[in-house]
């Protein structure tokens, strides 16, 4: 029987999961262990929604193939690469600046939300701070480090500094991204990863509107 997880802790997986796959395209070999080491059906058992779990089942009978992870590779580039020629940019400033372009407004305040909460950030030259990759990693490491805080100040104020981030960032601009991704995306892998982070973020709204 599966370890049941904090719900923060099972969401923080989830997120360090979709923000790495969104990221930057997997390498073959990276995507093949996934699905051999049985990565999303152990995260499916753990899922406190059907939806959810449904949806990281289907993204690793995706992976079954050869064939469908070169195919899969192929649609990362056209759904993600170039802010002018992806089909869904995954990047905050793109969805919330009336420039509609990179490294606006958005990405400086993400950048200054990664130094308030005492975390560095590499690539800054490479990848602008408020891709959705970064944002949903940041927001698992946040949740990580407040539950293995020792001191308790420390990890309320870490705790405070994942809702912030959520709330101001991630919950205005990701779920209407998870949305175009599942309208544009033709593999099985991608739209239901699109569903999986959707509905990880309205598990995750709904648990703020309740507390």
């Amino acid at each position: 029987m599966a370890t049941q997880l904090p719900p923060e802790l099972t969401r923080a997986a989830l997120y360090q999961l979709f923000g790495g796959l969104l990221l930057e395209c997997a390498s073959e070999q990276a995507l093949r262990d996934i699905h051999d080491q049985e990565l999303l059906p152990t995260l499916a058992a753990t899922a406190p929604d059907p939806g959810l779990s449904e949806a990281l089942l289907r993204m690793h009978r995706a992976l079954a193939s050869d064939a469908s992870i070169e195919q899969l590779r192929a649609e990362h580039a056209q759904l993600f690469l170039g802010a002018t020629r992806s089909k869904s940019p995954p990047w905050e400033s793109v969805y919330l600046s009336d420039e509609k372009l990179v490294w606006q407004g958005p990405a400086y305040a993400v950048l200054n939300s990664y130094v308030r909460a005492g975390f560095g950030y590499d690539g800054m030259t490479s990848v602008p701070p408020d891709h959705v990759g970064r944002e949903l990693m940041f927001v698992a490491t946040l949740a990580v480090e407040s539950a293995n805080a020792e001191d308790e100040d420390r990890g309320a104020e870490l705790a405070a500094a994942r809702r912030a981030f959520l709330e101001e960032h991630v919950l205005r601009w990701v779920p209407q991204f998870a949305s175009d991704v599942r309208k544009n995306a033709s593999t099985e892998f991608f739209q239901a990863l699109a569903d999986g982070l959707a509905i990880t973020l309205r598990t995750e709204a709904e648990g703020a509107r309740a507390a």
